[in-house]
This record gives structure tokens, sequence and C-alpha cells, in this order.
């Protein structure tokens, strides 16, 4: 929710527009093969829309199967706790098949990649980190005293996380989250 309100933070300035295309913000090297279906690369022209909704066709890094054949998220509920950057995702994504192509009719996908590409786009066009852009848009002017976004591999602060009956200790998972979850 806090990156689809700083989306639209900058859209209500005129920053950016719901149809521009993700290349036009995004290093076209690092996008490269980030979605190719038949052959063809839809990377650059994804759009933002198409990252809100979901409707970008790309896959999950997270719950997608990578090459060991399990997911990111496996491993994490199995207690291999992890640390992975914005590039790191975007190359866990491109080792997953695209589930459609971008403007697909009808068609859906949550994808935690989506909005790791959003949050990047927010640093370049705001100039600031996405934990700055959360402090100064949402959390202080909402006087929200005890949200912030989870950097620190050392803080204990929140509460304790379970799968099932399981407690999961995943600090580096947390701080890698970021645009996709990482708010406590």
């Amino acid at each position: 929710m806090f990156t689809t309100t700083i989306i639209l933070n900058l859209l209500s300035q005129r920053k950016l527009r719901l149809e521009d295309k993700i290349g036009k913000y995004l290093d076209h090297q690092i996008l490269k093969g980030l979605h190719t279906n038949k052959a063809k690369d839809y990377s650059n022209v994804i759009t933002i829309k198409q990252l809100l909704a979901h409707t970008s066709g790309l896959p999950d890094y997270f719950q997608g199967k990578g090459r060991s054949g399990k997911s990111l998220e496996d491993e994490i509920k199995n207690g291999d706790d992890q640390f992975w950057t914005y590039e790191s995702a975007i190359e866990m994504a491109k080792q997953m098949l695209p589930l459609f192509i971008p403007r697909a009719k009808n068609k859906a996908n949550y994808a935690d990649i989506n909005f790791q590409l959003l949050g990047r786009i927010i640093e370049i066009i705001t100039d600031k980190t996405y934990a700055a852009n959360c402090n100064q848009l949402i959390i202080e002017p909402l006087k929200m005293s005890k949200t912030y976004l989870y950097q620190d591999a050392d803080d204990i602060t929140p509460k304790t996380l379970y799968y099932k009956s399981k407690v999961l200790n995943i600090p580096k998972a947390m701080t890698s989250f970021g645009p996709d979850g990482g708010i406590v």
C-alpha cells in the first residue's frame, strides 16, 4: 500500500504517468530479458499501471520456483534466511518464465517483482531512498510513530513471525522486501 500511495502521489505531482513504460526510468541492461515471450522481449514496454495492477505478466521471484526447484518463500519458511537486492530479485525473476504478455486481456498475477520495480522507479524520480519516501510522504505526515521500513537485520522490535506453529527468524529477508512488503 505504501508503494502504491507514493506512486499515486508522484502521479498527482505529474512526475509520472500510469501509461509510462518502465524503460523510461529503469536501466535497459538490467531489464533486458526480464520478460521474454516467444523470443520477443517485452521488458521495456511494461507500464507503471501494469506493475500496479499485476498485469505485467512477470513471474514472482518470491513464490515462483527458482533454480533449486524451490521458491524463495519455501527456502525462507524452511529456515534459510537470506538477503537479496533489487538486482538479485531481477535476476531471480529472469530465471523464471513470464506468465503472459503485458496487455493480455483478463490476465493478472500477483508478483513481488512488480513492486521491486516500482520502488526503484520511486527512487529514481525522487532521488531519495524508498525509506526516505515512506517517511516523508506517509509515516511522518500521518504521525505513525511505530511504523517504519525494516532495514536493520539486528532490529528485534517487530513481533515474532510464524509459519504455522514454527517461529520464523528472517531478519535478512525482512530487510530485503522493501517496496514489496517491508513495512513494520
